[in-house]
């Protein structure tokens, strides 16, 4: 009852036996498909001559399945002015935006064509065709209040792309000061949509940091001066052991994996899944003032050694979306599937300052893998409970930090990572939304730290707030992405129409992961 363990049918062991005894024809095919892939490039490069990009490679080529207005990262930056009046901060913004230019994926157009995606070179000036204001809210006050706030960037999310979804990018600039503390500085959003076949969070945060470098300053003391060294690159020698052991692990554990998908994860059955979105989305919006909840979060660290910063949070969720089916009055699942993005370089954000990077460095691309970890929604009482029916979130954290011990002797996120990487890039686009369209995953989760605080133009424009709605995937249209920045927590909620229709809903599972935090902490 309070286990995550499944039973292994002699249906899944058929089906790992009929996977195994396939490899060699799906090696072959891959092959063969490799090949066609590269005379796909000749003819495309022919076509369109100097205007061609390239064909979309790994993981970018992942994010181009399924309509364009369900693959758009987005974030909001909230930007303290001290100086500027709203005119001016406008002019200023776009001015560093049109920097961006020099990013010639920025100024590129996804097209398709023999089954694969790629990209052409388009004329666009960064600042002129992709930066515009928000659209103004009839106010009596001065200022929005929040609530206007979270309306406003509801409405921009769901509104569609300049030129018909050709630009890869936009900008959108608030000009209404925000109540957004309680002080005497005006406060404006920023809202940044790019598509996610460009470019995942931690290149365009990279990119972000790059672009308003030579105005940029970091607050020193938010840099922790405990910053690891890099290590060494490995040697050539290295690198090709590094290969050899991926291709091992793909080739003799790729079909048990494929056959725990098929059986144990990605099977999720519940009212926050199906196939059918309708692209119209609802977002929630968290972000603490004071950093209390990230020093909640150290402490039930230190009281229960060995669990990761990201399980407490994920346990948060788990019991926010448990709230939620109870005031629904549904009967809730007993677990759901995250997708996780896991970036290797993610780590690196937390210590990056300007001049760690600069604009001629910036590589925009999707570098990450993907792990499937179960977590419970519904806790039953009973005999076998370890801990009493008082100590539910506890009991939630076990559970999910058992799920996390299991993933850490896997080999998923190596695997995935070829898949994602590799595998992506070679197969036409039609297999690709075949194999999603079997994963039924209920939420997309992305939790990681952003750069130190960033000022701006010598101090007058400081941004204190990060806010990210992270992309559905084909079929799951829910997600959450959770930053932790200026060591304050910040979280957006993001959910299709099709399964939450009210915002208030989606907002509370926001607020809700704050809730229980302060539950955790006192179990």
């Amino acid at each position: 009852k309070t286990t995550n363990w499944a039973p292994i049918s002699i249906g899944a062991i058929l089906s790992l036996a009929i996977f195994v005894l396939l490899t060699p024809i799906t090696f072959f095919s891959f092959f063969l498909f490799a090949v066609y892939r590269q005379l796909v490039w000749v003819l495309l490069k022919i076509k369109h001559g100097k205007d061609f990009y390239g064909l979309l490679n790994g993981a970018d080529a992942f994010h181009v399945v399924g309509k364009a207005e369900n693959v758009l990262t987005i974030s909001c930056f909230m930007v303290r002015c001290e100086k500027y009046t709203s005119e001016e901060f406008y002019e200023t913004f776009k001015q560093m935006m049109s920097k961006a230019n020099a990013i010639e994926k920025f100024k590129t157009l996804v097209c398709k064509s023999f089954g694969y995606p790629y990209l052409i070179k388009q004329k666009l000036d960064i600042g002129k065709d992709c930066v515009a204001k928000m659209k103004i809210l009839e106010c009596p006050e001065k200022k929005i209040d929040k609530r206007q706030l979270h309306e406003l960037l509801n409405y921009h999310c769901n509104v569609p792309m300049p030129r018909n979804g050709k630009i890869p990018c936009h900008v959108l600039i608030g000009t209404q000061p925000v109540n957004w503390k309680d002080d005497d500085y005006n406060y404006y959003p920023v809202m940044f949509k790019v598509h996610h076949g460009v470019s995942d969070g931690i290149s365009l945060l990279k990119a972000f940091v790059a672009l308003t470098g030579d105005k940029l300053e970091v607050d020193k003391e938010t840099i922790n001066l405990s910053k690891p060294t890099k290590k060494e690159k490995y040697n050539s020698f290295g690198n090709i052991l590094a290969v050899i052991n991926t291709l091992l692990l793909v080739t003799f554990l790729h079909p048990s994996l494929i056959v725990n998908y098929f059986t144990y994860k990605a099977k999720d059955f519940n009212i926050l899944h199906n196939t059918s979105l309708t692209e119209q989305k609802l977002i929630g919006i968290g972000s603490e003032e004071n950093g209390k909840y990230v020093e909640k979060i150290k402490k039930i660290k230190q009281n229960l050694p060995g669990t990761a910063f990201p399980t407490i949070l994920m346990t948060a969720f788990s019991a926010s979306l448990s709230e939620y089916f109870i005031k629904k009055s549904l009967p809730p699942p007993k677990y759901i599937t995250l997708a996780i993005p896991i970036n290797v370089r993610a780590l690196d954000l937390r210590y990056l300052t300007p001049k760690d990077v600069n604009i001629d460095d910036i590589s925009l691309a999707n570098s990450y893998s993907l792990i499937l970890m179960k977590i419970p929604i519904a806790i039953e009482d009973g005999d076998e409970s370890i801990l009493p029916a008082n100590k539910q979130v506890i009991n939630r954290l076990r559970l999910i930090n058992k799920e996390v011990q299991m993933l850490s002797n896997s080999p998923e996120y190596q695997i995935n990572h070829f898949f994602m990487q590799v595998i992506c890039a070679v197969l036409p686009q039609y297999f690709i939304k075949l194999i999603l369209s079997t994963m039924h995953c209920t939420t997309i989760a992305s939790i990681l730290s952003a750069p130190p605080k960033m000022m701006l133009c010598n101090q007058q424009l400081v941004i204190t707030d990060i806010i990210a709605w992270i992309a559905h995937v084909h079929p799951t249209g829910t997600s959450i992405g959770i930053i932790t920045y200026d060591d304050r927590l910040h979280v957006g909620v993001n959910v299709d129409e099709a399964f939450i229709s009210d915002r208030a809903d989606v907002q509370a599972i926001a607020d809700n992961i704050y809730k229980y935090l302060d539950v955790l902490e006192r179990e």
